[in-house]
């Protein structure tokens, strides 16, 4: 059957792929939202379901703090044994000279855990990544990070073995590969195929001219030979292509001799050149030429929009996210910013109560439960109960892309109002008020909704006389919500649009919301705001 890239929508970058007899993995980072990792399964390679966040306690993640776009980068899940084994990054500090990162590993039974208390492997680099070789060694491959001014940051990719037994990294750490020509070396996955080592790397960065590059040398420690041919797959050179920032590549063979390249990229095209829906993960067929190196199995270097796969046709889903908070644990889509906040599923029942925390710009404790969009038009809404007392009092939905750039549509309280609606936009860590504060009836719910497009996105509130659109007449821009719009505020951002809902109390008081449903769907769709999930 023909499938159309990319394979996972939305924010899931940095794939890692693994094939445990029958079954497909791939792990995606999740930068600064909790829980760290995603594990999507497959027994086909086209049908993808979310099975797994690994990094779902404080003792295996702890954000904190981080910064926007710091967090958990580049996951690296292997197999060897019967044991899954997950290595990840917590990327403390994103400046332009300077990452202060920490690299753990944790390993599990059962892909769906429960995973290990976490071991510390080294602060040296990002990107790291397991390699488990034939004679039955292990190996930590990533980058090392050089933070002196005068240096290439990208100081090149070392390899140190790691025992099992000892649960620690032995020995002393060997540079096998001193990086590409074009610099900014990073994401390395170390393989074995036909008594070679495969050494396969990202190289110019994560925009534009993203790329990924393979080396192979006769000997596990090198010295690694880089494709004469150059990049086996990129964009760069092709700013049309409806496939951007290609790179990041994790190789997999799929038992019956046919291998396959998991790779980012963004599609910018949707959106008047901004990549709202963030790094995506997509699929490409891959043979190997006469010298061993990977080639695209259509030729040339660019990202296929579709490839032909094995798998059979099944009956459409719909792409649609509707959630009845009716249910004793949350769906594993829903991801919390930074760490979660406290709330209940059971304190009403029926309704998700969210306790008010810290302001929408802080970095430590928020109380915002988010899922990354997936396409556009899309239609977003809820319904809340609460009754502020404050003015440091809120509650409603947000489309988040960091703590600078967001929509909020809240209901607050106001001296002269009472009990009101305000919607607001933070545009570049400049907050700015998009409509004049409306009133609301003192009690009841109040159901919110946010419609967004290529063109724009338009607010709207029901407080019992059907949808009322809220803030100016023209559509606010989707494109705030991208990388490239954050880098022109000049802030670092590698994530993804969210929508979300949020609960603040400023005053310390936790004051509680309640939310009756979460729907994510087609903007035509009709939602009852009591459906279940469609698609997970």
């Amino acid at each position: 059957m023909k499938v159309q890239n990319p394979i996972l929508p939305g924010f899931h970058p940095d794939p890692c792929a693994l094939r445990v007899q029958g079954d497909y993995y791939v792990a995606t980072s999740t930068f600064e939202w909790f829980p760290g990792v995603e594990i999507h399964h497959s027994t086909d390679l086209a049908h993808w379901t979310l099975v797994a966040r690994p990094l779902d306690r404080l003792e295996l993640l702890d954000l904190q703090g981080v910064p926007d776009s710091g967090g958990v980068w580049a996951p690296c899940l292997s197999y060897a044994e019967g044991v899954y084994y997950l290595v990840y990054a917590i990327t403390r500090t994103v400046e332009e000279t300077t990452q202060d990162t920490e690299n753990y590993l944790t390993c599990a039974r059962d892909i769906r855990g429960p995973w290990s208390p976490r071991v510390p492997l080294h602060h040296g680099g990002f990107d790291a990544s397991m390699f488990h070789d034939a004679d039955g060694s292990h190996w930590i491959v990533s980058m090392r990070w050089d933070s002196r001014v005068e240096k290439d940051h990208f100081a090149g990719i070392y390899l140190q073995e790691y025992c099992v037994q000892a649960q620690c990294l032995k020995g002393e750490a060997t540079c096998i590969f001193t990086g590409s020509p074009l610099g900014l070396t990073e994401g390395p996955h170390l393989y074995q195929r036909d008594g070679t080592y495969l050494l396969m790397v990202a190289e110019g960065g994560t925009r534009e001219d993203h790329a990924v590059l393979t080396c192979r040398s006769a000997a596990r420690n090198g010295p690694y030979h880089p494709d004469p041919k150059g990049a086996m797959l990129t964009a760069r050179d092709h700013p049309q292509h409806p496939i951007q920032y290609a790179g990041h590549g994790s190789l997999l063979e799929d038992g019956a001799g046919q291998w396959y390249l998991f790779h980012l990229g963004v599609r910018k095209g949707l959106f008047q050149g901004y990549s709202v829906l963030g790094r995506e993960t997509f699929l490409q067929a891959v043979r190997f030429d006469a010298a061993g190196y990977p080639r695209l199995q259509g030729g040339g270097v660019l990202p296929a929009e579709t490839l032909e796969l094995p798998a059979q046709p099944t009956e459409a889903v719909a792409d649609c996210f509707a959630c009845a908070f009716d249910r004793a644990l949350l769906p594993l889509r829903f991801s919390w910013l930074r760490s979660p906040a406290r709330h209940s599923l059971t304190a009403r029942p029926g309704y998700l109560r969210l306790h008010g925390a810290q302001s929408m710009l802080s970095r430590h404790r928020q109380a915002m439960l988010g899922v990354q969009l997936p396409y556009a038009p899309i239609s977003i809404h809820t319904r809340v109960d609460f009754q502020p007392a404050h003015f440091q009092q809120a509650a409603g939905i947000s489309l988040f892309y960091h703590t600078a750039n967001f929509y909020a549509l809240l209901v607050t309280w106001d001296a002269a109002l009472g009990r009101c609606l305000r919607l607001t936009k933070r545009d570049g860590r400049r907050t700015v008020l998009l409509a004049p504060m409306r009133p609301l009836p003192a009690g009841g719910e109040i159901a919110l909704r946010a419609d967004a497009a290529a063109e724009g996105i338009r607010f709207y509130c029901d407080a019992g006389l059907g949808w009322q659109e809220i803030g100016c007449i023209a559509a606010q821009p989707l494109t705030m919500l991208s990388d490239e719009y954050a880098t022109h505020c000049g802030e670092q951002g590698y994530t993804g649009a969210f929508a979300a809902l949020c609960c603040q109390d400023q005053t310390g008081g936790e004051a509680a919301a309640d939310f009756a449903y979460f729907s994510m769907c087609p903007k035509n769709h009709a939602s009852s705001g009591r459906e279940t999930i469609c698609k997970d």
